[in-house]
């Protein structure tokens, strides 16, 4: 069996595997990914921050202001309330001069009535380092002129607050819609409320609001897997992998069956060398090869072994079975009478149908 025969069938078979494998995982990975680009935001914030000055009192002597955050103030210690409101508004959208910020005040009576008040206070807008326009601005929340409103309230429709009353704070951010249509909602509102009763103040709500809007879009691109540092599209690397695949398997298959026939043709040359040994080996001298033969020896070719025996009978000599040479595939049988060389070879592709005298 020829050794490269052996190497090929070895190495076709490793290079199959482990392309079957590469296929394999190729085939485990999604041909396309699918990603999201960002194609507008618009960030916007309102934040709420106030400070509590007290009148002087024996509870207050200093009447420095009051630490923002506390659960209640007392309503009867409370000069004034400064209330400081900031709106921003970041977004790639070119919205300029057409963005407005509003802040009104309503006094609040829960499930009964409500009314809006008004609020004097003036708003500036700058644009801050990050890019964002940011609007601002400081009022103080009008208790007494609030005070005065519900009492004319309760005496005009006869039912008292028990509960005290809502001063409410709404801070509006409007823009346009974003250039494209991503963003289309155009109001961003944020509410702070501070709860009155005949004893204290409570501030409730939230001081800071954020809202934060982004469009998107879905971009499919084509997936990749890393081969030995090497990015390969996946679709690329299922055809490939899988033509390699079958170029080597075929390439085993090939090998494969020259492999077999040669075994094959091996088997049954083996076997008919039994035949005969069983039959003639009586007769059969084997001998080493010949050294030197007259030259004018005349060399005769039989086609069956059966033809060599019947002139071995006919000239009563010896068949000699010659070692097989190191370069020659087929073993020969000779019989040697005086200048003639009578000689019978084994065929290369012995068929069932052929005569060889030991059948």
């Amino acid at each position: 069996m020829p050794k490269k025969w052996k190497t090929i069938f070895i190495l076709s078979i490793v290079a199959a595997l482990f392309f079957a494998a590469m296929t394999a995982a190729a085939f485990s990975k999604p041909a396309t990914v699918v990603g999201k680009q960002e194609t507008g935001y618009c960030i916007q914030s309102i934040e709420y921050s106030y400070r509590v000055f007290p009148t002087s009192s024996v509870l207050y002597p200093e009447a420095d202001p009051l630490p923002q955050g506390l659960p209640s103030y007392f309503f009867r210690l409370t000069d004034k309330i400064e209330v400081t409101v900031k709106g921003s508004i970041s977004t790639d959208a070119d919205i300029g001069e057409k963005t407005d910020f509003q802040v009104k005040a309503l006094v609040r009576s829960e499930e009964q009535w409500e009314k809006e008040i008004n609020l004097n206070h003036s708003i500036e807008n700058f644009v801050d380092e990050k890019g964002a326009l940011v609007f601002q601005t400081t009022f103080n929340l009008p208790l007494s002129s609030v005070q005065g409103l519900v009492d004319k309230i309760v005496e005009e429709t006869g039912v008292h607050l028990y509960d005290g009353y809502n001063i409410v704070l709404v801070s509006t951010i409007h823009h346009p819609p974003l250039e494209g249509g991503s963003i289309t909602e155009d109001r961003f509102s944020g509410e702070l409320q501070f709860k009155v009763d005949p004893y204290t103040i409570k501030p409730q709500g939230e001081l800071v609001h954020v809202q934060e809007d982004r469009a998107e879009e879905e971009l499919v691109a084509a997936n990749r897997m890393n081969i030995f540092g090497l990015l390969l599209k996946v679709s690329l690397g299922r055809v490939l992998f899988a033509s390699l695949m079958l170029l080597f398997a075929g390439a085993a298959a090939f090998s494969g069956t020259k492999i077999y026939s040669r075994e094959k043709k091996e088997s049954a040359e083996a076997l008919l060398l039994k035949k005969i040994d069983r039959r003639y080996g009586r007769r059969i001298i084997k001998v080493g090869e010949f050294k030197e033969l007259p030259p004018d020896l005349i060399k005769v070719k039989v086609d069956s072994f059966e033809e060599l025996v019947k002139i071995a009978d006919e000239r009563e000599r010896p068949i000699l079975q010659v070692a097989r040479p190191r370069n020659d595939k087929n073993s020969r049988f000779f019989l040697v009478d005086e200048k003639t060389l009578y000689y019978f070879s084994l065929p290369k592709k012995p068929s069932t149908g052929s005569r060889t005298g030991a059948s």
